[in-house]
């Protein structure tokens, strides 16, 4: 027993002397506030925070319950090159102690740090958690602190949480080093996602894991990220959202939240808005196999010319045969977390749909099973 408290203390005594040793002190940084650098993942520059995914006058106008995950930082990065060794992060959100059974805080209020490889691929690098709850003088949130190397000239990727709104968000870096912001993606390399908590980052365990973002990493593109959990069901006010972003291909992944009936009354209205204000530009729909069973004469009614140039591939991926079964864990993640897991495919398979990837037709169907 004597033995046993002994270990408990000498580890315990580790962690605090290791705690300590790592503590930052933000002094010794020179300080890059988020807007000085690049922004991606939000098409409108006039939100609430620079992090927010639709304008404050999108108010009234959106379903409140769209507006207000709007808020969320869902699928907003920050890129920049650090030309030092050593890197801090500190950002504040409005609401740290939010809580939600199916996702863990390192997704709804912490960050997730990617390193670009001498290939261009980008690698996980840090995922930082939000742990200070304390307030400073003034009565204010203290936010949360990350330090971490660096090397030197390698570019970094930060995506904000997921599941809230940002108020601020810095980066530091050792004194006398700079910090050059890299170029935006270019809008002919633009994806556009509307969609339901799967694409909102539903059950991942940090924001980077989405599958929003996985996207993006893969295809080396800018993902606009609108995934709106529960609240994807393609009402005109968000078609006109959705067609003022300029895109190389617009995806519409909204079955999960519409049954046949809301998709009768939407979706083709939706569509063909969408198909006329941008008529030269790739779309793609992602359906559920359940909605595709119920209403597939009505999907292949809209699917007919003059919404087409010519018939569609139908890529069918099963849910249940690479996996879903296996996961002994409530509805929510058994649905979501697969679905994040299996779509490094759909992602793959975007790319070469778009425009990006040279695939010259206009319109897919993605059908996924679930």
């Amino acid at each position: 027993m004597n033995k046993l408290l002994t270990m408990v203390v000498c580890a315990l005594a580790c962690w605090v002397a290791l705690a300590a040793k790592q503590a930052p002190n933000m002094a010794d940084y020179d300080w890059y506030d988020g807007t000085q650098l690049t922004i991606e993942g939000t098409a409108f520059a006039d939100g609430e925070t620079p992090y927010c995914r639709l304008p404050k006058t999108a108010k009234g106008k959106v379903p409140d319950a769209v507006f207000g995950m709007s808020r969320h930082a869902t699928g907003v990065n920050v890129r920049f090159v650090p030309k030092g060794r050593k890197l801090m992060f500190k950002w504040v959100v409005a609401n740290p102690s939010v809580v939600d059974a199916f996702m863990g805080p390192t997704a709804m209020t912490g960050l997730d740090v990617y390193r670009q490889d001498r290939d261009g691929s980008w690698k996980f690098a840090a995922n930082p958690r939000y742990f200070f709850y304390e307030k400073d003088a003034d009565g204010n949130d203290h936010g949360g602190e990350y330090a971490m190397d660096w090397d030197p000239g390698r570019p970094c990727m930060v995506y904000l949480p997921l599941r809230s709104l940002v108020r601020s968000f810095k980066v530091g870096i050792e004194k006398g080093a700079k910090i050059e912001p890299m170029p935006r993606h270019p809008v002919s390399r633009r994806i556009v996602h509307y969609g339901t908590s799967i694409v909102h980052g539903g059950c991942v365990s940090r924001p980077g894991m989405a599958f929003a973002a996985q996207e993006g990493r893969l295809a080396d593109v800018e993902v606009i990220n609108h995934g709106y959990s529960g609240s994807g069901k393609m009402e005109m006010s968000m078609c006109e959202v959705v067609s003022s972003i300029d895109a190389a291909l617009y995806v519409i992944d909204c079955d999960w939240n519409m049954t046949v009936e809301l998709q009768k009354q939407n979706y083709e209205p939706f569509v063909r808005e969408l198909r006329r204000l941008h008529p030269s530009v790739g779309f793609a729909r992602v359906a559920a196999l359940r909605a595709c069973a119920q209403g597939g004469v009505f999907l292949r009614r809209i699917h007919q010319p003059p919404l087409a140039a010519r018939r569609h591939p139908a890529l069918l991926l099963s849910a249940h045969a690479m996996g879903v079964r296996q996961y002994g864990v409530g509805r929510a993640i058994r649905q979501h977390l697969p679905l994040q897991l299996t779509r490094d495919v759909d992602s793959r398979l975007l790319l070469l749909l778009s425009p990006v990837g040279g695939y010259q037709r206009r319109e897919v169907v993605l059908r996924c099973a679930v």
